[in-house]
């Protein structure tokens, strides 16, 4: 097993899980958009139950109040500008929403796969 470790820039979109953008799932778009950008990774969490400014408490248990779950798309790249030079597409395709942009500590694992070519060398 191969442990490598270095820094990259996270951005997280908080939005609604049933917002829209030309007919489909904004979350979709955010993230196409991302990897036509070349950005490393990208991925989607649906939250069962958040509130944000309105102070409303949505939750998927009742369902009269099931529109607005939370969802989140993370961005994770190692080039803090690249992420920076992303947000102009965000700016175009949101109406409302928060996003944060923070370093963090990336561990990426490697462990060879068994009958693979990494196995064949040890």
């Amino acid at each position: 097993m191969t442990l490598a470790t270095g820094g990259a820039t996270r951005l997280t979109v908080f939005l609604h899980a049933d917002a829209h953008w030309n007919h489909h799932a904004l979350s979709d778009e955010i993230i196409q958009r991302a990897l036509r950008a070349g950005l490393a990774g990208a991925s989607r969490f649906h939250g069962i139950e958040g509130y944000g400014r309105s102070g409303v408490l949505h939750n998927d248990i009742d369902p009269d109040i099931m529109s607005g779950l939370p969802c989140e798309v993370v961005i994770v790249d190692p080039s803090p500008q690249r992420v920076h030079d992303f947000l102009p597409q965000l700016d175009e395709i949101l109406d409302h929403g928060l996003a944060t942009m923070d370093t963090v500590h990336v561990v990426t694992v490697n462990r060879p796969t068994p009958g693979g070519p990494s196995s064949a060398e040890a």
